[in-house]
């Protein structure tokens, strides 16, 4: 669903999405996307268990087509990988 709306826009994309709908996504290369932690370790099929496996996590996503990569963990700080690096 989400890949077909993205289809049929020339907006940029903002997804709160993970897994396969995430996956789906990607090649069609959204602006941001900001699934939480364990969203993202369901995405990337792994457990996180370090900021350094976050990191490693986020950059597989931008790789794969999404330009920003914001993740939550709760009350921790956001952690956010973009163009320029990391923030």
């Amino acid at each position: 669903f989400y890949r077909q709306l993205m289809e049929q826009t020339t907006a940029r994309v903002i997804l709160d999405a993970r897994g396969p709908e995430l996956i789906e996504c990607l090649p069609l290369r959204p602006f941001l996307v900001k699934p939480n932690r364990e969203e993202l370790a369901m995405t990337v099929r792994r457990p996180l268990e370090s900021n350094d496996d976050v990191v490693a996590a986020m950059s597989e996503i931008k790789a794969a087509g999404a330009e920003w990569v914001v993740v939550s963990d709760g009350p921790s700080p956001l952690m956010a990988l973009g163009p320029s690096g990391l923030h």
